[in-house]
């Protein structure tokens, strides 16, 4: 993933299956990778997430995996939230 800012920033990518759609509370969303970044202002840096192969095939299974990324600029925080799908014939 690229992460860029208009000024330093800093923060979290997480890295999560998507959401069952069963609607049961017994399923659970386990953090399947997490990794930190700090960018400089107007730079782009590249954030690598690092999977174990459990989690690898988890996420072949599922068909894509969903990223969470928090940032702290100047005092302020936000967040958002990125699907990712592989692509056919992907392994």
């Amino acid at each position: 993933m690229l992460a860029s800012c208009p000024a330093d920033c800093s923060g979290t990518v997480t890295a999560m299956l998507p959401r069952g759609r069963r609607g049961s509370a017994a399923l659970k969303v386990r953090a399947l990778g997490r990794a930190k970044f700090k960018v400089a202002a107007g730079k782009t840096r590249r954030v690598t997430v690092r999977f174990s192969r459990r989690a690898q095939h988890l996420i072949e299974h599922a068909g894509g995996v969903t990223l969470k990324v928090r940032t702290v600029s100047a005092g302020k925080a936000a967040e958002r939230t990125l699907t990712v799908r592989l692509k056919g014939g992907a392994s």
